[in-house]
């Protein structure tokens, strides 16, 4: 064993002394004053005495406090030299051989060691057949604050939950130093990181910037920058949205937020607005879009052909109003005769019809005719549809002229004509087919089969099943009907075109000349009924005639 001498016992009482007197922290973690957080005590917080071990024959002897800043509490003494000569070591790597020679030759040692901006002195003898260490600061710090171990492992601990939540945080994050380099990264970074560059890139220091873009595009107020990275090529394109937070020291805290969905989901929006853009562009109807606020978002080409409304003012958003408006000047509406109140009652659409939608027929000045249809949205928006109806509308007047002149032409007929479909209705019928059916005619709208229970309806149906039954049934075929007053008629059917018969009705010529005898000479009259009856003529009921001229 060496002895160090007087001078060696007074300069390991000097570190003792010293180390007593300015209780400073010797846990490797010495904080500014202005350091204080969750957890960690404002002001200094001290504990007196310096680190002192004691051992004898290699067992730890002396008392260990809870918060040694080399020990655990818990640590087995018999292995405590070692475990101190390791947690030593970190500060100097000499430390190793001068524990073991302290050890094994008694060789006593004294060394300056840093722990950050403080120095260290570490000092090791025998006395009385035990090896003691000493651990203090060597200079005096004014401005040093002490932290005790309970404190100290309660902010670990709060590290540590801090950067896990930061580590299982969906976005990226990192953080520069007012020189550009990163100084921090979370674990979705590196991820990133490894994924393009390979999975060693992130095994590096300083870890290398993923995103090509300028602080100044992002330091702006609510502003922010999307970025693509990676070639949509390989299938490897991912889009981010990159924001900045500055922080007070000149620091840069960033993050990029994954965008990939609200890329496709956009890109899937323009398509599906150029499809159908494209649609309308080939429409023939007039399609105007209104939002909640009724002013115009989407209009077609066809709605400027319609209406005459030109793509500039069109292209300004205007609102409904506006809209009717000109379209007003250009004649494209009717004239009502109060065009406030009907443009108003045009502009709620959404509230002018039980259902909610709005149709109508337009009969422009112009001679045009428009049918206009409706229809609004959960949202607030509203769909006007205009379609060109001015042909249609031709083609309906021109049929209901020749409808009737052709019923003119047959009301103008001496004989009685009606038309029975295949579904032995009435389908069309002239003025005396009507005065023939007498009061049944005015039933046909409510009872389409109540003259074929009359007396004459059920003799057309007698004959209709005749003319079938014949070997050619598109060939005319005539019978004569009993009708009362001693007269009778001649009744006529025929195959027309869908299955149809046509039914014609006059007076037989053989029955004028009955009636002229009726007012005559008695035995005319019975010779010209019995030639009558000599005919072949089916007896059949006797339904009274009504108009036969």
């Amino acid at each position: 064993m060496v002895d160090l001498g007087v001078e060696g016992v007074l300069l390991f009482a000097a570190i003792s002394l010293c180390a007593a007197t300015l209780a400073v922290l010797v846990s490797g973690r010495l904080l500014p004053p202005s350091t204080s957080g969750r957890g960690v005590r404002r002001g200094p917080i001290v504990f007196d005495g310096p680190a002192v071990y004691e051992f004898r024959e290699g067992y730890l002897v002396s008392d260990l406090p809870r918060c040694d800043p080399f020990l655990a509490a818990d640590i087995d003494r018999s292995h405590a030299f070692r475990a101190l000569t390791q947690a030593l070591s970190a500060l100097s790597p000499d430390i190793p051989e001068k524990m073991a020679s302290l050890a094994d030759r008694g060789t006593s040692f004294i060394q300056t060691v840093g722990l950050g901006p403080d120095a260290l002195t570490i000092g090791g003898r025998w006395i009385d057949d035990a090896i003691k260490l000493t651990v203090g600061p060597t200079t005096v710090s004014d401005g040093r604050q002490s932290i005790d171990c309970a404190t100290l492992d309660a902010l670990l601990e709060e590290t540590d939950e801090l950067r896990l939540t930061v580590d299982v945080f969906p976005m990226v994050l990192w953080k520069t130093a007012p020189n550009g380099a990163i100084t921090w990264a979370n674990a979705p970074y590196r991820d990133l990181l490894d994924t393009i560059e390979g999975r060693a890139a992130s095994d590096s220091w300083p870890l290398p910037p993923i995103f090509d873009v300028a602080l100044a595009d992002v330091t702006a107020p609510k502003r922010s920058k999307r970025i693509q990275i990676g070639r949509a090529a390989h299938g490897t394109a991912r889009w981010f949205e990159i924001s900045t937070n500055p922080l007070p020291d000149g620091s840069v805290l960033w993050v990029a937020q994954d965008i990939d969905a609200l890329v496709a989901a956009e890109a899937g929006r323009r398509t599906s607005v150029q499809t159908l853009g494209t649609v309308f562009a080939h429409l023939p109807v007039g399609l105007a879009v209104f939002d909640r606020r009724r002013k115009l978002m989407v209009f077609n080409p066809a709605l400027m052909e319609l209406t005459g409304l030109p793509a500039e003012f069109l292209s300004q958003a205007p609102d409904l109003e506006s809209v009717i408006d000109e379209m007003r000047h250009r004649q494209k509406i009717p004239e009502p005769r109060d065009y406030a109140a009907w443009r108003d009652e045009v502009a709620l659409l959404d509230h002018g019809s039980d259902v909610g939608n709005y149709q109508d027929i337009w009969a422009l000045p112009t001679g045009q005719t428009f049918r206009v249809s409706g229809r609004p949205y959960p949202d607030g928006a509203l769909a006007l549809m205009f379609e060109d109806i001015s042909d249609d509308m031709e083609l309906t007047r021109q049929f209901r002229t020749e409808l009737d002149l052709l019923r003119s032409v047959i009301d103008a007929q001496p004989v009685a004509l009606a038309v029975i479909g295949p579904d032995g209705r009435v389908t069309l019928r002239n003025t005396r087919f009507s005065e023939i059916l007498g009061a049944v005619a005015e039933q046909e709208d409510t009872e389409p089969e109540a003259w074929r229970q009359t007396p004459l309806g059920q003799e057309i149906a007698a004959a209709q099943i005749a003319l079938a039954a014949r070997k050619n049934p598109d060939a005319a075929m005539s019978r004569t009907l009993k009708v009362g007053g001693g007269s009778s008629l001649l009744c006529t059917v025929s195959r027309v075109v869908g299955g149809a018969t046509l039914v014609t009705l006059k007076q037989d010529p053989g029955s004028l000349a009955l009636a002229q005898l009726v007012e005559g000479d008695p035995v005319a009259r019975d010779a010209a009924q019995r030639r009558a009856s000599d005919r072949d003529v089916r007896p059949g009921p006797q339904p009274v005639a009504h108009g036969i001229g």
